[in-house]
């Protein structure tokens, strides 16, 4: 199973201490930045997270508040991140010479750098796995669940070009996994905008349980409402 959100997440007092050693950086949305050389707080910005590779494969979506980074300072050779910023905010940036210096100072903060460490390697060891024995359409539904739930929104800005940079996909494979989540009326894609019509159907299909057989139309919610709007506007 996957590392739960929230053991992604610095606690309140390792957070003033690390932004005390930090640097802010602010960022623009669709802003791709490296994650190398120390560690990267997410303050107000959620991000989708990709290796360089080898291996190279899909991360997920990290929301503001959790931390990038932290594995490679236990292990210098850990495949290197790239991270693509979902909204306009900022990052701390502590690096891994003043971590470790605070460290050998602070037990409770080692310990904190450790955790996280250890949930963020978790993670990436599970999508790796996924890669192999699970559909790029249902990653992709998933894919699209977390961009939405990082930011509270029903309506994703992205192409399938740089979904497919993303995911480490063909963009041919994106379109087809798009037709296919389209079709079961989960989303409704144009250009650079894709609009979630049925929040729990996509959800379900991504965690691979076929949802409801009663149509998404006749479940009106907020979602829905939004992508008949979508529609409207074409």
């Amino acid at each position: 199973m996957e590392a739960n959100e929230e053991l992604r997440r610095v606690s309140r007092s390792a957070r003033a201490e690390l932004e005390s050693l930090s640097i802010r950086r602010d960022l623009r949305q669709d802003e791709v930045f490296a994650v190398e050389r120390g560690i990267y707080l997410l303050d107000s910005v959620a991000a989708a997270v990709w290796t360089v590779g080898p291996p190279r494969f899909e991360v997920g979506v990290s929301a503001a508040g959790e931390v990038l980074g932290a594995e490679r300072l236990f292990v210098p050779r850990y495949a290197p991140l790239r991270a693509r910023a979902l909204n306009t905010g900022s990052v701390r940036i502590v690096d891994f010479d003043r971590l470790r210096w605070a460290m050998e100072r602070s037990r409770s903060l080692e310990s904190e750098i450790m955790r996280l460490a250890l949930a963020s390697s978790a993670r990436h060891f599970h999508r790796a796995s996924e890669v192999m024995h699970i559909r790029s359409d249902r990653r992709l539904a998933r894919w699209i669940q977390e961009y939405a739930d990082a930011l509270d929104v029903s309506e994703l800005h992205a192409t399938h070009a740089e979904i497919a940079t993303i995911m480490g996909l063909r963009r041919s494979s994106v379109t087809d996994g798009m037709h296919l989540l389209e079709e079961r009326k989960f989303v409704r894609s144009q250009r650079r905008r894709i609009s979630i019509c049925d929040r729990s159907g996509l959800a379900a299909y991504a965690a691979g349980v076929e949802a409801s057989s009663e149509p998404a139309s006749r479940r009106p919610t907020s979602d829905t409402l939004h992508c008949a709007m979508h529609i409207a506007g074409e």
